[in-house]
């Protein structure tokens, strides 16, 4: 009787395991999809071959650090390198980024920050088949004071078809600095001083600095879904005027933001 039970008890044991297994196999497998191994073989040798270099998007980008200067270097080093060419012709969907600003009042605090969108293509689905950008990470933080040199923020696309964006925030306390990236596999993640963020359970992150020189975080699934082709702001505007009211109605960012301890604002 003891050798039936427990045989019975490796069999259920077994059979759990085995439909765990299949239901692994079955998420890799859509990853697989998109991006297979063969891809991700083939990436990793592009840019060896320097016959395959685009040398006149090097020569822009050189052009570019040399031409322009800001006050707040970016999170992550923009020094030049040369990549294979990539993309597709203007006008089609393929590679494009999308870099704009957020800003709201809530709790009696200002909040500012970005939002970061990629162009449609077969790795990137976007909801609303007239729009072209999907947005794929918010972050807003309480900010110390008006001023915008104390921030940098950058899009880049020279690593397609995976993105990468990057910025950093000025404190008095200390720099807030941050690296997000959305893969050809559909992952999408955000690195915010030295914490993970797995953006499909929330694209929007808040950041609260407080008084002791510490961060707090708070992940909302609240984001605005997508945009056109040609930016419109109007259309932006009521569309962050919806994702704002949305925010509002988080009760647990509500309390975060009632924390007497944040950093005082000087608004003036």
């Amino acid at each position: 009787m003891k050798k039936v039970l427990l045989l019975l008890c490796f069999t259920v044991l077994f059979a759990n395991c085995h439909k765990k297994e299949k239901k692994e196999q079955k998420i890799n497998q859509k990853s697989d999809s998109l991006w297979t191994f063969s891809d991700r073989e083939a990436y990793s040798l592009r840019n060896i071959d320097s016959t395959n270099w685009d040398m006149e998007m090097l020569i822009a980008d050189i052009e570019g650090n040399t031409r322009y200067s800001w006050p707040t270097k970016p999170a992550i080093s923009d020094f030049p390198s040369p990549v294979a060419k990539y993309g597709t012709k203007i006008g089609q969907s393929g590679v494009g980024t999308f870099l704009g600003g957020l800003e709201l009042e809530m709790e009696g605090k200002l909040l500012r920050g970005v939002i970061v969108g990629y162009r449609r293509d077969k790795y990137r689905e976007v909801i609303n088949p007239d729009d072209l950008y999907e947005i794929r990470f918010n972050l807003l933080w309480v900010v110390e004071d008006l001023g915008y040199g104390n921030g940098a923020k950058t899009v880049v696309s020279r690593n397609y078809p995976h993105y990468l964006s990057t910025g950093k925030q000025k404190t008095r306390l200390g720099n807030i600095d941050w690296v997000q990236m959305t893969m050809a596999d559909g992952s999408n993640f955000a690195i915010i001083n030295q914490r993970y963020f797995d953006l499909e359970f929330g694209k929007t992150i808040i950041i609260t600095p407080l008084k002791d020189g510490s961060l707090r975080f708070h992940q909302s699934n609240e984001s605005i879904s997508s945009l056109g082709d040609d930016f419109d702001e109007e259309i932006f505007d009521e569309k962050a005027k919806l994702f704002y009211e949305k925010l509002k109605t988080d009760k647990v960012l509500a309390q975060l933001l009632k924390n007497k301890n944040i950093i005082e604002q000087d608004l003036n």
